[in-house]
């Protein structure tokens, strides 16, 4: 979609780069970033610079604005009381045939746990501790993005051109961001309970 538009007008281009697209899709919802900062932001790594200081420049913009674990947390919703989900999983594991019965899957009650467990979790996980595991994830990514983007610098020669890909990227990526986004790990809970029927979050949001 957009977002991945807007990571191509950053220098990702090829289609074998879509991992590399993926996986930071994937960093972003588990560290809980915002869409347009990360994509602005990405904007100020500077291949010219020594790849540690490059990375450290982005991490000292980004890491700030990344959502802490409660607020991610909260973005976690549940369809049923936990009292109630572990009940039935018992049923479940007692007699299979009940939950047929009563129209609930097997792959929605573990779900349903699954988000369970992680809300918990980031409710009892301390800032400073989900702060140093976003800047391990992150430092990760950004040096295979820095390699990238080095690669592109080195085949583009005339420094006319480097500058006019540097200000179209840039132009590029402000225009097809908009000022305020929703941070993806609110859009995935939205999406989530939307598809159970529930559209509370996707109204609100």
């Amino acid at each position: 979609g957009e977002s991945l538009g807007d990571l191509a007008a950053a220098g990702i281009t090829d289609a074998e780069d879509k991992l590399l697209v993926d996986d930071l899709l994937a960093t972003m919802h588990s560290t809980g970033a915002d869409f347009t900062i990360t994509f602005r932001t990405l904007m100020v790594l500077d291949v010219a610079e020594a790849e540690t200081e490059a990375c450290e420049r982005v991490l000292a913009r980004l890491l700030p604005t990344l959502a802490a674990p409660q607020d991610m947390a909260q973005a976690i919703k549940s369809n049923m009381p936990v009292e109630q989900l572990q009940m039935m999983l018992m049923l479940a594991h007692e007699n299979p045939a009940v939950l047929q019965q009563i129209g609930v899957s097997m792959e929605t009650l573990l779900s349903e746990m699954r988000a369970v467990k992680r809300r918990k979790a980031l409710m009892e996980q301390p800032a400073a501790e989900k702060s140093d595991k976003d800047r391990v994830i992150w430092i990760a990514w950004l040096k295979r993005y820095y390699l990238r983007r080095q690669k592109e610098a080195r085949e583009t020669t005339s420094p006319e051109l480097v500058e006019e890909a540097k200000a179209a990227s840039g132009k590029a990526m402000r225009e097809s961001n908009p000022h305020t986004v929703l941070r993806n790990h609110v859009a995935q809970a939205a999406i989530e309970r939307a598809e159970t029927g529930d559209y509370s979050l996707v109204r609100r949001a």
